[in-house]
């Protein structure tokens, strides 16, 4: 049982004695949700833009290819607030974070594929000329 830290000791020991029930001084969190959203929304749910920061960290060290980014963006990515989102309403100001960091993720992506297909390009002009001279 939770009690407002206004609430005197005497009193939320009756409720707690008469209920049979153990009261706890200070809970976060529960079920991965915050138990209780103070002024400042954004400092609540910034471990969204943690969590979502870690697996993208996670990928880029595993150098998925473009078609693995975009997968794990759409699959995993947008899941991540989804369950917060059924329970809170979440500032719009951690919504455009969010969207900042996978966008971020998408253009490295296709700056990653650029590369790759212009050395690829480059090697199949090598090998080609190579096989030219051989004939």
């Amino acid at each position: 049982m939770m009690f407002s830290s206004s609430t005197p000791k005497k009193r939320r020991e009756i409720f707690s004695n008469a209920l049979k029930i153990l009261t706890i001084n200070k809970i976060n969190t529960y079920l991965g949700l915050p138990t209780a959203v103070g002024k400042s929304k954004s400092r609540c749910f910034s471990f969204l833009l943690d969590r979502l920061r870690h697996k993208l960290s996670i990928w880029k060290e595993n150098l998925l290819s473009y078609a693995g980014i975009m997968t794990m963006i759409k699959a995993v990515a947008r899941a991540i607030p989804s369950y917060v989102m059924s329970s809170f309403l979440i500032p719009k100001i951690i919504c455009n974070k969010m969207e900042s960091l996978t966008g971020n993720q998408i253009i490295e992506a296709q700056k990653q594929r650029r590369r790759t297909k212009a050395e690829l390009g480059n090697s199949d002009l090598l090998v080609g000329r190579a096989l030219a001279k051989g004939k």
